[in-house]
């Protein structure tokens, strides 16, 4: 795309279009990924854990932050939901910070800056600390590199 955006279109969604079946995706400079559906409901993933879905038959957003808090956007209005339980911890050795998220988010911050994070659906994004580069991968989907 003009901007440097990905989009990749998964031939599979063709052979099983169940309404949660992913139809696409669009990956944008800095790892932010966005994943369309056959039922036009959408998620956004950042390098940094949050998350955050449309819920198209509902119209709402609810988003989710990289420590767990929630929150949902509807007509208008906001709403705090129950924080997402996380675990942190740090590695005394190499200073290697990780944190296990209950909705299956895992972040690995390296003691450089560099930082790992794995999605609920196995998404997984390498990002340079200084922003100069970022990689994405997914099984079943090319790798993608800014």
């Amino acid at each position: 795309m003009p901007g440097g955006e990905v989009v990749q279109i998964l031939d599979t969604s063709l052979e099983d279009p169940k309404p949660t079946t992913e139809v696409d995706r669009v990956y944008l400079r800095g790892g932010t990924i966005i994943r369309h559906f056959h039922n036009l409901d959408c998620e956004v993933l950042w390098a940094n854990g949050e998350y955050a879905q449309f819920n198209r038959q509902e119209l709402k957003w609810t988003v989710t932050n990289d420590k767990g808090f929630r929150r949902e956007y509807k007509d208008g209005k906001c709403k705090d939901l129950p924080k997402v339980n996380c675990l942190k911890q740090t590695d005394q050795k190499t200073g290697v910070v990780t944190q296990v998220r209950e909705d299956n988010v895992v972040l690995i911050r390296y003691e450089d800056g560099n930082l790992y994070c794995q999605h609920a659906d196995g998404t997984q994004i390498f990002s340079q600390d200084d922003g100069a580069q970022t990689r994405v991968e997914k099984s079943g989907l090319a790798p993608v590199m800014f």
